[in-house]
Order: structure tokens, then sequence, then C-alpha cells
């Protein structure tokens, strides 16, 4: 449905899913470490900051370099962990963490993603 207006839940739904982006700049390496979802992304730091990394898209491959699966497996723990606690605080109208659950449930998309959860990226899931 080419040229079709997207729905307001579209643009928000698009939006969180930016989140995901960085967790898997992380994995290839080309970001240093996943902050804890305690902010939102801001979308224009990060087409600032893939606009420099792939101003030569050769480079960009030819560098690129996934991590350790130990390391991909303990952010894929940690997150799972996050989810959970942002989760339960939600279910009970009481935070007791800066998480945003939104934020949180977008990494554990990508980590699951990465770690092959599913086939198909839209079939990812995020239980907990």
């Amino acid at each position: 449905m080419l040229g079709r207006k997207l729905t307001k839940q579209e643009v928000i739904d698009i939006s969180w899913r930016t989140e995901c982006i960085w967790v898997m700049l992380w994995a290839i390496g080309k970001f240093p470490m996943i902050q804890l979802p305690t902010t939102e992304v801001q979308v224009d730091e990060l087409i600032e900051f893939i606009s420099e990394l792939t101003s030569d898209h050769t480079d960009f491959v030819r560098t690129s370099e996934l991590r350790p699966v130990s390391e991909i497996l303990d952010l894929s723990d940690l997150t799972y962990r996050l989810h959970w606690a942002a989760r339960q605080e939600d279910l009970d109208g009481h935070q007791r963490t800066p998480l945003i659950l939104s934020a949180v449930r977008e990494q554990h998309y990508a980590i699951n993603w990465i770690t092959h959860y599913a086939d198909e990226w839209d079939e990812v899931t995020t239980d907990t």
C-alpha cells in the first residue's frame, strides 16, 4: 500500500522501533555500549550518528564485526531481566526504577531477533 498515510499509532510504533537500532549497532561493534533504557532515543541524534557511520557503505560493512556470542547472550539475559522488572512495575502500578517500559521492550525485541528468537522480524516476541 504505497502512498497511504500512516495512522498516528503506526507513526508511534515506528518511532519506538528506533530503540532497536542502537542494539543492532552495538551487536556489530558500531556502538560501544548499551545504556539502560531510562530515556527515549532521540531520533535526530540517531540519524546523525548513522549518517556519519554510513557515509561510506563499503567501509561500514568492512568494519562491522559481530560481538562475541558471550557478550550478546549477556545483553540478552540483562534485557530479559530489565523487561521483566519494568513490566512488573507497570502491572503493580508502582514504578521503582527509571526504566521506560516501551524502550526496554524494543531493546528486548532487537536482542531476541539477533539471537534468532524467530525466523522473521515480525514474528519476534518479547516474553518475560
